[in-house]
């Protein structure tokens, strides 16, 4: 029995999926994300050091609303073109004044736009959240978000202070807490809560 996959495995199985291998020198990299670092140090120094700070607290959230965007499968729905709220609320099955204060939030980083019309529209971001394509992030995107991801972060991230133990220790022997049990979305079960993702679905979600 094969437990792994041979080079021209990987190769032919990326060709069928239609996924490029192809990665860019490492020098280059290297330039570029030497130069986000060095943006990124000059956007922090240019405002206060608690607004900074909170940006950094808040980011959780904007992770969240990522998920919930996801979920929702937003970027499907505007996949063929672009839709009014109320046609896009019809479409993923959502309360249009939540929907539209998502994307109000979302728009303000890059992930979808609203058209001059009042439709809501793709971005290179938003696109990377459909399903079903090469360089599709809408899976990572849930699994982030998901309650068993959200609320084992801070343990597996606390085992890693111990220098003799990893989050490799920490997971050995609680495989029933790993498990990715399936969820059930909160318009069929409206007590879940807790978890700031689920109840921001369900805020959204048509009951």
């Amino acid at each position: 029995m094969r437990f792994g996959r041979s080079k021209r495995d990987l190769q032919e199985r990326n060709r069928q999926l239609n996924i490029s291998t192809k990665v860019p020198p490492v020098q280059l990299v290297r330039v570029i994300e030497g130069v986000r670092h060095q943006l990124l140090r000059l956007h922090q120094s240019l405002a206060p050091a608690p607004a900074v700070m909170v940006e950094l607290i808040t980011a959780a959230w904007l992770s969240q609303a990522i998920t919930v965007a996801a979920e929702l499968r937003i970027a499907d729905a505007l996949a063929e073109k672009p839709l009014a709220i109320d046609d896009l609320a019809r479409k993923v099955d959502a309360d249009a004044d939540a929907l539209s204060r998502l994307l109000r939030a979302l728009i303000g980083r890059g992930i979808f736009r609203q058209r001059r019309d009042g439709r809501y529209d793709l971005t290179p971001l938003a696109r990377t959240l459909r399903s079903g394509t090469p360089d599709s992030m809408a899976a990572f995107a849930r699994f982030v978000g998901s309650p068993q991801d959200f609320l084992h972060a801070p343990r597996t991230l606390a085992s890693s202070h111990n220098p003799q133990r990893s989050v490799f220790h920490y997971a050995r022997g609680r495989p029933q807490e790993f498990r990715k049990e399936p969820v059930e979305p909160p318009r069929r079960r409206p007590q879940s809560g807790g978890v700031g993702q689920w109840t921001l679905l369900k805020d959204i979600s048509r009951s």
